[in-house]
């Protein structure tokens, strides 16, 4: 029995340089979280180990950049894999000698000596390469401090590097954080021409290219019947896609495991090739289930490749963070199922750690929380607190209320930073998760950016009542964010019910409204509306009734621009020009039951100084001022 091919729903399509998108429904959206799923699952050991791995390297990037040098008294070096020490070591001597004679400053000398003293450390080159990065550099107070780091990559860098400068060279550093999934494409035009690309992180290659004739273009000079040459044309065309899938067993399966060496497969072709190139029964079985996306295109070649490319995008982001998103769906299903066995906030998470009452402890990347060691000056008792930027500014934690003593800081260091260095002692149970996601945006608003899976629950006396009123991290949610009533905390309703100024954001099918809220009084600072846009498409005559498919690609297309257009005006009423920061101090975004998916975009697209201050996506039935109206009373409640 044939396998069933796989057909896309199309639920939305638009042009875009000769290309008609076609996007997955929900269904098919399930099966690319399902099968990204069953890849990550025999992997989840690996990929928990590289998490800490990652952040360390992020981390890294962020202090070198940070680092300013006194003249070129910094250098950085990157050895690659299977390079020799020897080398390298002749090469430092000899810039040793020639800065000597040149009487450099005595900095950069000793950043030299210093990179020469850790090489010595090296027999030889790790298996992974070697990242050495040595100087001088300013504090913030100006004091001149030296920076030595060395360490093995937890994968192969592939790249060469000395520089001496007055900065830390990181751009290298980033290949490290690129994902090592690999994406295959397959491109054919409507002139006969296949091509085989893949791509791994940044870096698209074009495996192969071969062309065909096109029976279906000429006739033989002999002259053929319309019926035979038909006939011929089909033959030809069938063995064109079976040539297509043979070659594509060949680039996308590994010969050794007999396995998909592609975490995903997007096809690309002409639209009279639609059929044939995105039915299963062509492909390898072992391919058929790795297909992501299926794009139409009129192009052909590297300029196809080229666009496929930026439009999986969306799709490999979601592949990439599959494991994120499991993890805090994992955590959803728990705090659904039993809410006894899960914490959140910081002081509670932190208090069943040090209990080793943690099976998994989740933590936003860059949590904004610092760890502040305290001692008393009256009772010497020292105390630890964790603290926000705006808790930092309150004396009052600075003071012990029960013994009115001053608390003196003997140490403050961030969070994560702590929580990276002693997680081993807890078990290994530290998970981070990145805050540029859907779902990790949302973990920060709601749980705090820290919350933990328990091990059993903890007995103290009371039952703890969570109320979630929707899956904030299923399956489905991972790959939508939700909208309805996601922010609903007591700070963000003090906030509300002060003088503090919010923004508002009412968005409908054609357009979208600004306004603000202080207080009692409220303002509209503009309202748009998109201009009707003409149904201008081949074969359509001019006054002809549209029909419902027609009719919903325009409505997209005005959807599509009145987003772009919102997010594009917001920054001009909310951001303050003079100081480059938020004028307002939150921000909520409305729209109809039907905006859920699209008001989702706002949180990749608005700008990152607004996206912070977003404090709840709610729904409302109408638009403009009666919309704003509406959405001011919602978020009062």
């Amino acid at each position: 029995m044939p396998l069933r091919p796989i057909q896309p729903i199309q639920t939305e399509t638009e042009n875009l340089g000769g290309f008609k998108i076609i996007t997955c429904g929900e269904r098919e959206r399930q099966k690319i979280f399902n099968s990204s799923c069953d890849i990550f699952d025999a992997h989840e050991n690996h990929w928990n180990n590289w998490n800490i791995e990652i952040w360390k390297i992020k981390k890294l990037i962020k202090d070198l950049d940070a680092a300013q040098g006194n003249g070129t008294s910094i250098i950085s070096l990157i050895i690659p894999p299977g390079d020799q020490i020897s080398r390298v070591t002749k090469m430092l001597q000899d810039e040793y000698e020639t800065a000597t004679k040149s009487q450099s400053p005595a900095n950069l000398l000793g950043a030299i000596t210093s990179t020469q003293q850790r090489l010595e450390l090296y027999g030889e080159v790790p298996p992974n390469g070697l990242v050495l990065n040595a100087g001088t550099v300013l504090t913030e107070d100006g004091i001149e401090k030296n920076v030595n780091i060395d360490f093995e990559p937890f994968k192969p860098i592939n790249a060469s590097l000395y520089l001496r400068d007055s900065k830390f060279h990181t751009k290298a550093l980033f290949e490290l954080l690129s994902s090592d999934h690999k994406f295959g494409f397959i491109i054919m035009d409507g002139n006969g021409t296949t091509l085989f690309g893949t791509l791994s992180g940044n870096s698209p290659k074009v495996l192969h290219k071969f062309s065909v004739d096109d029976p279906s273009r000429k006739r033989d000079r002999e002259g053929q019947s319309a019926l035979p040459f038909a006939g011929l044309g089909l033959e030809k065309c069938n063995n064109y896609f079976r040539k297509t899938a043979e070659l594509a067993t060949q680039f996308f399966i590994d010969p050794s495991t007999g396995q998909p060496e592609v975490t995903g497969l997007f096809l690309v072709g002409a639209a009279g090739f639609k059929v044939g190139l995105s039915d299963i029964r062509m492909f390898d079985p072992r391919l058929g289930p790795k297909i992501l996306d299926i794009y139409h295109t009129r192009s052909g070649e590297e300029y196809a490749f080229d666009v496929a490319i930026r439009l999986s995008l969306e799709t490999i982001n979601i592949v990439n963070t599959i494991p994120e998103r499991k993890l805090l769906g994992k955590y959803s299903e728990e705090i659904r199922q039993d809410p006894r066995r899960c914490v959140f906030e910081v002081d509670k998470t932190l208090e069943a750690l040090e209990m080793g009452a943690i099976e998994i402890l989740i933590v936003l990347d860059f949590l904004a929380i610092d760890r502040y060691t305290l001692k008393n000056t009256s009772t010497s008792e020292v105390l630890v607190k964790y603290l926000n930027q705006y808790e930092e500014r309150d004396k009052d934690n600075l003071c012990d209320s029960a013994t009115s003593g001053g608390l003196v800081v003997q140490e403050k260091m961030s969070l994560v930073d702590w929580l990276a260095n002693e997680h081993e002692r807890f078990g290994r149970v530290l998970r981070f998760v990145i805050d540029t996601i859907g779902p990790g945006f949302l973990f920060g608003k709601q749980f705090g950016g820290i919350a933990g899976i328990l091990r059993y629950q903890l007995e103290d006396g009371k039952e703890k009542k969570v109320t979630i009123d929707f899956e904030p991290f299923g399956p489905m949610n991972a790959l939508l964010y939700p909208v309805h009533s996601m922010f609903n905390t007591e700070a963000m309703k003090e906030l509300l019910q002060s003088d503090h100024m919010i923004g508002f954001i009412v968005m409908e099918v054609d357009g979208a409204l600004f306004g603000t809220r202080c207080g009692s009084s409220r303002e509209v600072l503009y309202k748009f509306t998109e201009e009707e846009i003409k149904y201008r498409r081949k074969g359509h005559k001019r006054g002809e009734p549209l029909s419902p498919h027609q009719y919903a690609w325009l409505q997209l297309r005005k959807r599509d621009r009145a987003i772009g257009r919102t997010i594009d005006l917001a920054p001009q009423f909310f951001i303050d020009p003079a100081t480059g920061q938020p004028n307002v101090s939150g921000l909520i975004l409305a729209g109809a039951a039907g905006f859920k998916i699209f008001l989702s975009l706002f949180f990749g697209d608005l700008d990152s100084r607004l996206r912070s201050k977003i404090l709840n996506v709610v729904d409302v039935p109408d638009g403009g001022e009666r919309g704003f109206n509406q959405a001011i009373g919602i978020s009062a409640c």
